[in-house]
């Protein structure tokens, strides 16, 4: 039996921090969402934590009455930081009373495919 690694998903409030490490993760420091380009700056973020040490990010943005998540990266070999990080988001669409989480994800991303798939998106 596998055990699944416990998370500690927290809003990520160190923004040099955040804004670093999107930008190694965005090939030119910023992502094309919607017909829009997204910086950094223009997102918020829940990072996943084990041993207070980062393990995973979700970042997020709230429009037209729908939370978007927009990327998130598992940053470990550790398994199970992108459940509890969707674990959180759909808190926080509940929380926020938003009736749609929306995901975006790259045509060629056939991983997150799979993962969303899996867990009853369409």
């Amino acid at each position: 039996m596998t055990r699944r690694t416990a998370f500690d998903i927290r809003p990520m409030t160190d923004r040099a921090a955040l804004e670093e490490l999107l930008r190694l993760r965005w090939s030119d420091g910023s992502i094309f969402v919607r017909g829009r380009l997204i910086t950094p700056p223009d997102v918020e973020a829940f990072g996943a934590y084990h041993d207070n040490k980062l393990q995973g990010v979700a970042t997020w943005r709230i429009e037209d009455g729908s939370l978007y998540l927009l990327t998130m990266n598992n940053i470990t070999d550790r398994r199970g930081v992108g459940e509890a990080l969707l674990v959180r988001m759909l808190g926080l669409a509940r929380e926020r009373k938003l009736p749609h989480l929306r995901v975006i994800i790259s045509n060629d991303n056939v991983g997150a495919f799979r993962f969303y798939q899996k867990r009853g998106f369409r």
